[in-house]
């Protein structure tokens, strides 16, 4: 009974038939929309219901952000914000958690490794939602890269050993000295390296992460090659030169292991040495070159003194058929006799004083040389002259004389010595037969000069001197009639700067001679004739007593 009509309360919206109760509505506002359902009949109060309709608005469209690339375990998504609806994230894999789920910007930790995909879903009541999947790339951090202990090695070669990263992949960096043969070997061989000291960087990488680097320092060593010290020596003499392969690297040394030597350049190859010891010395020649093994080799150096200049003796005249042979050997070396001429025969040639039998030729010409070694051989000759015939000895015609010294003249021949049998005598040289001879005694003096050599027979001959003794005589006569013209004192020649001195009777002084010389003729200082009477004199002898007298000058017999 009645009319029903339909009416809008609030809201916004459109009938296609306001009076039928099932009415289409269009036009619907965002919200609540409130509709009012009226029922009249005529002047009766109408009976009104109401019914709503709420329309909700389309979601935004879900916009998840631009999928991430990324280093670690956490992360911040970038989705849109919506306008419209309510938005929240979803986990597609488990693992990762979303720290806001209902914030587009909200972080997210425990990220798996590798891929992770998240959804952001908008919603606003009944629509249908809108939804968008973003993805998260994570690289875990790379392990800390460990290139190994540093090294030091010999030789161009060497085994890298770096430790093999549980995260990321590791690789080395192309050095600049050496070939690694596998880059991305933790564990390779690194080859044509040169001696000195080279760096290697292992790297280790995982996606974007930052990489983590290690170095390690290798001391490359060359071996210094196989040691060669030279071929062994025989030297004359204290010195000689080592002359040694040098090393290819590193360095070397001599060393003094037996005898004695003073090294000029230890650590060259090529040095002097002085200061040999005689006999066997011993040097090594040592290469190193670091942690490299060393190597060695020994020379052997025989080092020979110079022998002493052979000296085979004086020439000797034989008046046998054997005579006895002294040369000297001093010092170092063996000596050995041997005929160069003649006949004869050495009993032991290596001695140096031995005999030489069987003489049968004039002239005999002996060697003796002295050997020592690789030394220069010195030698020399002797000549023994066979003479059968009996020595004469001539010492000379016996002398008178006033001097204490004179000289000798006796007839040379072989082994000729001077003797002092009597009286008193002083030789300059006994083997000399024209020897001086000084200290002779006043009054008689007896030489004997005797010849003679080896086993032959010696001679002998005496020589009488006859020595004036010192005399001042008392009286001189000078009227140049060759007899006591002078004042002569026996013996005074012996003597230098003899001083004369004459007084006349009344004690004065008549003539002075400070370097008298016998020649005193009777006359006084001035050259004046002195008259026939008694003067004293007074004699004075350096080194001898001073003697005063009387002398008479007469010159008329």
């Amino acid at each position: 009974t009645g009319t029903g009509q339909w009416s809008l309360l609030s809201g916004a919206a459109f009938f296609s038939a306001p009076l039928n109760p099932q009415t289409q509505v269009s036009g619907l506002g965002l919200g609540m929309n409130v509709f009012a359902w009226t029922i009249s009949n005529g002047v009766c109060p109408p009976s009104t219901d109401t019914v709503s309709v709420t329309r909700d608005g389309f979601p935004d469209a879900a916009v998840a952000g631009v999928s991430q690339t990324l280093c670690g375990a956490s992360a911040q998504l970038n989705a849109n914000i919506p306008q419209t609806g309510n938005g929240y994230w979803t986990v597609l894999l488990p693992g990762p958690v979303v720290l806001s789920p209902s914030d587009a910007l909200s972080g997210v930790s425990g990220l798996n490794e590798g891929d992770n995909q998240f959804v952001w879903t908008i919603t606003n009541g009944v629509c249908t939602p809108s939804a968008d999947t973003v993805s998260l790339y994570s690289y875990a951090l790379p392990s800390q890269a460990d290139a190994g202990t540093d090294q030091q090695v010999c030789g161009t070669t060497a085994t890298l050993q770096a430790m093999l990263p549980a995260k990321g992949t590791g690789s080395w960096q192309s050095p600049v000295n050496g070939n690694i043969v596998n880059m991305t070997s933790a564990n390779t061989v690194v080859n044509a390296m040169t001696d000195g000291t080279h760096y290697f960087i292992w790297k280790v990488e995982n996606g974007i992460c930052p990489v983590s680097v290690d170095s390690l320092q290798m001391k490359v060593f060359i071996p210094p090659g196989q040691a060669q010290a030279g071929p062994d020596q025989q030297v004359c003499g204290t010195s000689t030169t080592v002359d040694a392969e040098p090393p290819l690297a590193g360095e070397g040394i001599w060393e003094v292991i037996k005898g004695n030597a003073v090294i000029g350049s230890a650590g060259s190859a090529v040095s002097g040495l002085n200061n040999l010891s005689e006999g066997e010395n011993e040097l090594v020649w040592k290469l190193s070159n670091g942690v490299c093994a060393e190597t060695r080799d020994t020379i052997r150096i025989i080092s020979y003194a110079v022998p002493e200049p052979a000296n085979a003796g004086n020439d000797l005249i034989a008046c046998a058929e054997q005579i006895q042979l002294k040369a000297t050997l001093k010092g170092v070396g063996e000596g050995k006799w041997s005929v160069l001429s003649g006949t004869g025969v050495i009993q032991q040639i290596n001695s140096p004083e031995t005999i030489l039998s069987g003489i049968n030729s004039d002239t005999i010409v002996l060697r003796w040389e002295v050997r020592n070694g690789i030394c220069p051989v010195s030698f020399d000759d002797l000549i023994v002259q066979r003479d059968t015939l009996h020595p004469v000895a001539v010492a000379g015609s016996d002398i008178r004389t006033e001097s204490y010294t004179i000289t000798l003249s006796a007839q040379a021949a072989p082994g000729g010595t001077w003797e002092l049998v009597e009286g008193s005598a002083a030789f300059d040289n006994v083997a000399d037969p024209n020897s001086a001879v000084s200290g002779l005694s006043e009054g008689r003096n007896v030489l004997r000069w005797t010849v003679g050599n080896g086993y032959c027979r010696q001679a002998s001959d005496e020589l009488i001197i006859e020595v004036n003794p010192f005399f001042i005589p008392n009286a001189i006569s000078p009227n140049n009639d060759g007899y006591n013209d002078t004042f002569y004192i026996t013996g005074m020649n012996n003597f230098e700067k003899v001083r004369l001195q004459i007084f006349n009777r009344w004690g004065q002084l008549v003539y002075d001679n400070p370097d008298y010389r016998n020649n005193w003729t009777g006359t006084g200082t001035n050259n004046e004739v002195l008259a026939d009477d008694t003067y004293y004199y007074v004699l004075e002898i350096p080194g001898k007593s001073n003697y005063t007298g009387y002398v008479i000058l007469k010159r008329n017999r």
